[in-house]
């Protein structure tokens, strides 16, 4: 019996929640995640994210030694072409989480790539949240637009 109290007041005070307008829902044209995969030696040259305010990014790659990469680097270029290298030495894994978006031109748009022939081969994934009302969106070049 007091189970199905407290689970009828929890049920109660959610259903109130959403009624007051306490809970944001999203409009359905405007995803709140996205998310891209890289694969250099499928022919993918980079990853990117875009979004309409700030948004976090979560980037993991491996650099690949069993299909060639070396010690390298996964570059992380901005809207503005700022870019930060991290590097990679041959079958290890890297994990990123950024924050961007906070200025247009600038950080709204983030590419993440290798450092090119001869160093490191990047498979992996980039996704990216939303912070506020608005859209996100990643995809794979060269099939994506590009943003710079």
């Amino acid at each position: 019996m007091r189970t199905t109290t407290y689970l009828a007041v929890i049920w109660g005070v959610m259903l109130a929640s959403v009624g007051a307008g306490l809970v944001t829902m999203a409009r359905a044209d405007s995803p709140l995640a996205s998310f891209a995969l890289l694969n250099e030696p499928g022919g993918d040259t980079s990853v990117q994210c875009s979004a309409s305010g700030p948004f976090t990014m979560h980037i993991s790659m491996t650099n690949r030694g069993d299909v060639g990469g070396t010690q390298g680097f996964v570059r992380v270029t901005y809207g503005d072409r700022d870019a930060v290298d991290y590097a990679i030495p041959a079958n290890t894994t890297v994990h990123l989480s950024l924050i961007g978006g906070s200025s247009s031109g600038l950080d709204d748009t983030i590419q993440v790539s290798g450092d090119g022939a001869g160093g490191s081969v990047l498979i992996g994934q980039v996704s990216a949240l939303i912070h506020s009302v608005g859209g996100v969106f990643c995809c794979t070049s060269p099939t994506c637009p590009a943003p710079f």
